[in-house]
């Protein structure tokens, strides 16, 4: 089974309420967006906030997870969307 074969299999498990597979999918996610948004900010500190919203949108989204694309595509869609987010506030408080 392939990796995005099997996050999407796994995000359809955890959708309708299996943990394990809820667990699986926070620990093969956790390293991967973290990394991009410390690469993203420099800042770890907001890299983990960065990374803590975006996991936490993916697991309010997981039924759309399950579709054909892959479930790790529509994690990083979620993360530039938490970014420019992120971003647009830090924005407005500089001025």
């Amino acid at each position: 089974m392939s990796s995005a074969s099997r996050e999407r299999e796994l995000a359809r498990r955890a959708a309708h309420g299996e943990r394990e597979a809820f667990d699986a999918l926070y620990e093969a996610w956790f390293a991967r967006v973290y990394a991009l948004a410390l690469r993203r900010t420099g800042a770890p500190d907001v890299a983990e906030a960065l990374t803590a919203s975006t996991l936490e949108a993916a697991f309010e989204k997981l039924p759309q997870l399950e579709g054909p694309e892959p479930a790790r595509a529509r994690l990083l869609a979620l993360f530039s969307e938490v970014l420019a987010a992120h971003e647009m506030a830090a924005g407005s408080r500089e001025r």
